[in-house]
């Protein structure tokens, strides 16, 4: 059965509601009874909490909604109710019943001699009645009902085969020994076609939903966070989720009751209902999952073992006991798992505090001697944290720290390094000891809250300075100027690295250095101060064999690539930025290997090696390949492209668009987001790129504020490089929306960064900018000197881009001089330039320039009608609106020239038609179908303002349409 449409009562952010469609899609039509093959038995079972009673609640306000004239009642069974009571409810319900059933249920006289008679007549009556009026019964909490009820129910049910009659029963589950209820369930389910539902607890999706619908603002970190500890507080019932969640209305509360472990607090409904569950076990049962509570929310049978005093027989029937009860749950390898954190909380609580420390300290010791896979870092310092054995606890949280943080997982690094840092701080370690944890928690936090981290630095900088431990000192400075660098505060980083190197360099501490020395380059590289970078590679080259770590040989060679690629002598720059990332993977540090990629496109290829695409392809195929791996190593999902976004300018220039939304991030977005500013820099650069190929200039905009706000705004707050492409950017969306001052301003900014810091592919654009503006300001002599200067440049040094840009340049300022020669020569070679480097869409635009000069000459650009067709429909379709508007306006303009402004193939239908050919001849003759000759003629009856074909051949002569056509 399909589920339910939304019906009222349904809301799907209730609680009690989530994930329970399925079921109402049953009950529903069910209880609507519509017609008799509706009809049907359902028994709803689930635990105490599952959201039983709303769910029949929800059903038959959905069924009595219909208004049919079914007869429809619901009653509710209570604890120590007289016998009959539901049934009692239910004929007072529905007064028709009075007389035909006998007393002392009804009216009926002569009354019936016992409760056999009676349960036999009062079903019969009540199955009789359905033959004038259709019956939905729905009962809920039958595990309450007494046998005689229960009795009738049945009796009613066996009967009920082919009649219009629905019985709805909700029971709580596990059924007890004893009750009533125990025998009725295998007998209806046994001897009537009863369906069952079993209301299962809600999953993690179950409990985002409630969360969404509550706190709909509430950040996705902190929405996952309070789900997974609701889902294993909870084990997923409803009841007990909406019970933690009572008194916290705010995202606020949320981050509180998260830090403050307010949730993990039993309020007394929560006590009850846990105390509900226990009180199922015997005592012995309950005190050994009282000391399984001791050992964690999970645990295994052999180290219960260990720490009990009993023997494994008595102890697996005491855990079966618990398992039959609904209180554990029994997953692979034999550990087991409380369904209920708020259960195993409780248990926890009722023991004294002598007896927790002593299980504990049991347990801890059992980890120590077994060193079986159980016995984490995590778990061996929770223990010796509650056994009172502090020293190790901050050890083992120490090492849970160093775990959690090569599998990149910071938030639990940071939880684990703090624990360890406030234990330590209780008086276990030296000054020294705690000042490395603080710098480990400081480590933890870069990404997430960079402000609190250069704040624990600065701290530990000046403890060490008091008590004079240079060591110590150093590393936290480096760590600082690390920070500062990533934030965009190069200035402040080199303050302090400039002060620092020399310091480590006397007291020779290599490992610091190095760190020091490749935040240094980080910072000259990014300020293009090359002279630096040399000096730095130099350094850092010469402490190599003092420390273990290949990984600093990989950045002295990415660094030498972009430093000569700066300079205009690319050479070998490709093959010692891929010799970089090749030592990363080497190494095994994935999560720089798949960014310098990513570096090695955007500082290096982009500028030295589009001529190569083959290289290009291998390098994107390597970076991505690399990104899939490094998510795999850390049980993630291959994300999209995280770690290699700037691969997305490739396929923009490629016009392969799909491809490069998988790698495009949100560059408004993630300019918020705590991220490398370098990061957040390149982002910016290639979305503000698409957005202006699009021809959205207000987004483009929009994202270079980030960058470059206004001309007067200085480069040194960003990146050197993505500062010069913003800039250069800025000027071309200016020229191309004819403000020309503005881009005055940006050509005058560029110029003015470039004569302190030269940079020699940022020179080339500099010059581009000037040309195009002498361009659209008429200037075409000057325009094609620059550009001439510009396409010699850069052929020497192979960079592709500019070659292109300034031969189209130059073809245009040839044939605005009437020198339609060589602008064809000119444009001829952008456009063998661009197709060799396989550069899709700045081949088309080229094309367009060739076709814009056909078009300005004598001959015209008609020979290339379909041709500019294809393209137009091409980026048009692509979403490149400037490029496919060009061509839009020569179609125009060629069909303005044109009879009738028909297209070519419409002329050659026409003529056809003229000499009495039919679609079939015409299509045959052409090579075209049937159906493509109709779309012709009727585009030319809408052009020639004619309803038929007779009526277009008069149209044809009387204007001389076929006038010099052959």
């Amino acid at each position: 059965m399909p589920p339910v449409p939304a019906h009222p009562g349904h809301n799907p952010a209730q609680p009690d509601l989530v994930e329970r469609d399925e079921a109402l899609g049953l009950l529903v039509p069910a209880i609507q009874l519509a017609s008799p093959d509706d009809a049907a038995i359902v028994l709803v079972v689930g635990e105490i909490g599952m959201g039983k009673s709303d769910l029949l609640r929800t059903a038959f306000d959905a069924g009595e909604a219909t208004g049919n004239a079914a007869f429809r009642a619901r009653v509710t069974c209570h604890p120590s109710s007289p016998s009959y009571a539901p049934w009692v409810s239910l004929i007072e319900h529905g007064r028709m019943l009075d007389e035909t059933i006998p007393a002392p249920l009804g009216k009926r006289t002569p009354a019936a001699p016992g409760p056999n008679v009676l349960i036999q007549q009062t079903a019969r009556a009540i199955l009789d009645g359905t033959e004038s009026q259709a019956m939905a019964l729905v009962f809920d909490d039958i595990q309450w009902a007494d046998t005689s009820s229960l009795d009738l129910l049945l009796s009613i049910a066996r009967q009920a085969s082919g009649l219009p009659i629905t019985i709805v029963m909700a029971c709580e589950t596990p059924l007890r020994d004893g009750q009533p209820i125990a025998s009725f369930v295998p007998a209806l389910l046994r001897d009537t076609p009863a369906h069952s539902i079993e209301l299962e607890p809600l999953g993690g999706e179950g409990i985002r939903q409630i969360l969404d619908s509550r706190f709909p603002d509430l950040s996705p970190d902190l929405t996952n966070a309070l789900s997974e500890h609701i889902q294993q507080w909870s084990g997923g019932n409803p009841l007990y989720a909406v019970e933690m969640l009572e008194g916290i209305e705010t995202g606020e509360d949320v981050e509180k009751a998260l830090t403050t472990r307010r949730l993990d607090t039993l309020s007394f409904s929560l006590r009850h209902l846990a105390e509900y569950r226990l009180d199922q076990l015997s005592a012995r049962a309950r005190e050994t999952i009282e000391l399984a509570s001791i050992i964690g929310d999970t645990f295994d049978l052999d180290l219960l073992d260990d720490v009990s005093e009993l023997d494994t027989e008595a102890l697996i029937r005491d855990l079966e006991e618990a398992l039959d009860a609904g209180i554990l749950v029994e997953e692979q390898n034999s550990r087991l798992r409380f369904r209920y954190g708020v259960v195993r909380q409780l248990l926890t609580e009722t023991q004294s505090g002598l007896r927790r420390r002593q299980r504990h300290r049991a347990v801890l010791e059992a980890l120590r001697k077994s060193c079986r896979p159980g016995g984490s870092s995590l778990d061996i310092a929770r223990h010796a944290e509650a056994a009172g054995e502090l020293e190790t606890a901050v050890d083992a949280f120490e090492r849970a720290g160093h775990e959690a943080t090569r599998f990149f997982d910071m938030v639990d690094a940071t939880q684990f390094y703090r624990k360890a840092l406030e234990l330590a701080a209780q008086g276990i370690g030296s000054e020294a000891r705690q000042d490395m944890l603080r710098l480990q928690y400081a480590d933890s936090l870069v990404r997430s809250d960079a402000t609190a981290a250069i704040r624990e630095y600065e701290r530990v900088a000046a403890r060490a300075f008091v008590r004079e431990d240079a060591g110590t000192r150093g590393k936290a400075r480096q760590r600082h100027a690390t920070i500062l660098y990533e934030t965009g505060r190069r200035d402040d980083a080199r303050d302090i690295l400039d002060d620092l190197i020399p310091d480590l360099k006397q007291r020779q501490d290599w490992p610091t250095l190095a760190n020091a020395l490749v935040c240094a380059l980080y910072c000259a590289a990014t300020d293009s101060d090359l002279a630096s970078v040399d000096s730095l590679v130099q350094d850092l080259e010469s402490i190599l064999d003092k420390v273990d770590n290949p990984g600093y040989r990989a950045l002295a060679r990415a660094m030498k690539a972009t430093a000569d690629v700066a300079r205009g002598r690319p050479g070998s720059a490709p093959s010692m930025m891929r010799d970089a990332v090749a030592i990363m993977e080497e190494i095994g540090q994935l999560d720089m290997a798949a960014p310098y990629t990513s570096v090695a496109f955007m500082r290096v290829d982009l500028f030295a090696n589009l001529h190569r695409p083959e290289q290009i392809r291998d390098l994107i195929a390597w970076g991505r390949r690399l990104d899939a791996e490094g998510n795999r190593r850390v049980g993630l999902e291959p994300a999209p492209c995280e770690c290699t976004p700037e691969f997305g300018l490739w396929y923009l220039l490629r016009g392969e668009w799909d491809k490069a939304e998988e790698f495009l991030l949100d560059p408004i977005r993630i300019q918020t987001e705590s991220r490398p500013q370098a990061r957040k820099e390149n982002v910016s650069v290639i979305g503000a790129e698409y957005a202006f190929l699009r021809g959205d200039m207000d987004r483009a905009s929009s994202i270079l504020d980030f960058l470059a706000p206004s001309p007067a705004a200085p480069a040194e707050e960003h990146g050197y490089q993505p500062w010069i492409m913003a800039a250069d950017l800025r000027a071309r969306i200016a020229i191309a929306s004819k403000t020309f001052d503005n881009a005055r301003e940006w050509i005058g900014a560029l110029d003015r960064e470039l004569e302190l810091k030269p940079h020699v592919p940022g020179e080339l654009l500099l010059d581009l900018n000037r040309a195009r503006l002498m361009l659209a300001t008429g200037d075409a002599r000057s325009a094609g000197d620059i550009a001439e200067s510009v396409v010699g440049h850069a052929r020497r040094i192979n960079n592709m881009l500019p070659l292109i840009e300034g031969l189209q340049i130059l073809a245009r300022a040839h044939q605005k001089q009437g020198h339609t020669e060589q602008a064809r020569k000119s444009i001829e070679e952008a456009i063998s330039i661009a197709a060799r480097c396989q550069l899709s869409l700045v081949e088309a635009q080229s094309r367009i320039i060739s076709y814009e000069i056909a078009s300005a000459s004598e001959s015209g650009a008609n020979g290339y009608r379909e041709e500019i067709e294809t393209l137009h429909q091409q980026l048009a379709e692509l979403g490149a609106t400037p490029s496919a508007n060009r061509l839009e306006a020569l179609l125009k303009k060629q069909s303005d020239n044109r009879p009738g402004n028909l297209t070519r193939r419409e002329l050659e239908v026409l003529k056809l038609i003229v000499n009495g050919k039919t679609d079939n001849e015409i299509a045959e003759s052409l090579f075209i179908s049937p159906r493509t000759v109709s779309t012709h003629v009727g585009n030319m009856l809408g052009k020639a303002g004619v309803s038929n074909r007779v009526e277009l051949t008069t149209w044809a002569h009387q204007n001389n349409i076929l006038d010099g056509e052959t």
